[in-house]
């Protein structure tokens, strides 16, 4: 009786994995609100098969042009941005184990972000890079915007080896910004996986930036510093303590230093002392726990 049972569950969850399906956003509007979308079909190519419902929580959904705006909490399997695309999310939760972007191929700007998070707290999986198209010959930048808020990854996985085969050479603003205010916080769980085109052409660059004398951090797991530039803006007084920057949550110790770190627009390097305003600075390489590896990130404000 128990052997049928299991085998009766197994079956359930196959049934119920078949009956997942892939809702691409047909929504001609430049804006719209995710829970007012009504046109949903299967396909980026077909508009002739219309989905009835809403994507449900085994479900991927695809947003290509415009801006969507997240107006309801939302689990789903896969959420996939397009060119030309724009997600927002205020004050709402999303949960999805795949997150995919495409990148653009405008001009690179680390301006426009086309994820936006404020004041909420999103679980967005694995990301990775969508496939190109072949007639795509440059590509962009991808931009994460954070404003009070938490955002949760499994990994970054990128490939570039997999893009259109008459890509140009990528520009010197090319790659992933993550920008970050104030009480935010980004989390990768399990690393970094970048191959050796992006590595060595593109960014992969953190900005944070204090609000309020809060100051954004980073936490990460097997990921080599050399890829990482990182940026912190400092606009107001800070108190006396020390403020993590990046958080090193692996048991390797990294081989090479970062590719870059400024702070309020000056190189610095950890052991350097200087002045923020009127405090005074020093970044270190240290650990916030009395027994932990000497691998984070930290800005200590001595007075």
């Amino acid at each position: 009786m128990k052997k049928l049972s299991i085998l009766t569950f197994i079956s359930l969850i196959c049934i119920s994995e078949a009956f997942s399906m892939t809702f691409v956003c047909g929504d001609p509007k430049s804006e719209r609100k995710y829970s007012q979308i009504s046109e949903w079909y299967n396909s980026v190519y077909n508009r002739d098969t219309k989905l009835s419902g809403k994507p449900g929580r085994r479900d991927g959904v695809i947003i290509g042009n415009g801006t969507t705006i997240f107006d309801l909490d939302t689990e789903i399997n896969a959420l996939t941005i397009g060119q030309a695309a724009i997600v927002k999310v205020d004050k709402k939760k999303i949960k999805t184990k795949d997150l995919v972007i495409t990148f653009p191929q405008r001009a690179s700007t680390h301006d426009s972000p086309i994820l936006f998070l404020k004041n909420t707290s999103v679980d967005l999986g694995k990301f990775s890079m969508g496939e190109s198209t072949q007639r795509q010959s440059k590509f962009g930048s991808i931009n994460f915007e954070l404003d009070n808020a938490v955002l949760n990854l499994e990994s970054i996985n990128f490939a570039m080896y997999n893009s259109a085969s008459n890509l140009a050479p990528f520009d010197n603003q090319a790659g992933v910004y993550f920008r970050l205010k104030g009480k935010s916080k980004l989390n990768i769980d399990s690393g970094v996986y970048l191959d050796n085109m992006f590595k060595n052409d593109a960014r992969l660059q953190f900005t944070l930036v204090e609000d309020s004398g809060n100051v954004p951090s980073v936490s990460m797991k097997n990921f080599e510093p050399g890829c990482i530039m990182l940026e912190v803006k400092i606009n107001g007084k800070l108190k006396k303590g020390m403020y993590m920057l990046i958080e090193d949550t692996g048991k390797k110790n990294p081989k090479e230093g970062f590719r870059s770190i400024k702070i309020n627009g000056e190189t610095r390097n950890p052991g350097d002392s200087f002045d923020i305003g009127e405090n005074k600075a020093k970044l270190l390489l240290d650990s916030m726990e009395r027994s932990g590896r000497k691998n984070d990130l930290i800005l200590q404000i001595q007075n």
